[in-house]
């Protein structure tokens, strides 16, 4: 899971999350989130030779949730966005939170850290979750 992540196959990254979630995880710990932030910086944690990984820090005008940067520069660096999809009164769809997370990393500049250190490729990824339901969406700044 954790190589389809670096590799940039998002799509396989995000159904071997789903399993996990699905196969191992309570609907009552998907209720924040804190879990899925938590479970993922989990799972990261396997490539610290690589990557220096970082967790709720300021870049740009706002936190990130999750942000690898890689060690060696020429590689790709990841900036991951958790929203959890709003139900009631603010209703929204998991599309409209994937399109305000995506917004928001590029509102508040989050790849600022990333540049300054010299990366140059940056795979920004949105995580929109509803209970054990989760969806994702990327785009790639090169």
């Amino acid at each position: 899971m954790v190589q389809a992540l670096i590799n940039g196959h998002i799509e396989d990254f995000e159904l071997l999350l789903s399993d996990v979630v699905e196969k191992v995880v309570s609907f009552h710990d998907t209720t924040a989130e804190q879990f899925y932030h938590a479970l993922v910086l989990g799972m990261l944690l396997w490539l610290e030779c690589d990557y220096e990984i970082k967790s709720n820090r300021e870049s740009g005008l706002g936190r990130y949730d999750l942000i690898l940067i890689p060690r060696d520069r020429s590689k790709q660096g990841i900036i991951m966005e958790f929203k959890k999809v709003r139900i009631g009164k603010h209703k929204q769809t998991p599309q409209q939170t994937l399109d305000s997370a995506m917004q928001q990393i590029k509102d508040k500049h989050y790849t600022a850290e990333l540049e300054s250190a010299g990366v140059r490729t940056i795979l920004k990824i949105a995580v929109a979750f509803k209970g054990k339901q989760l969806w994702m969406r990327h785009s790639l700044k090169l």
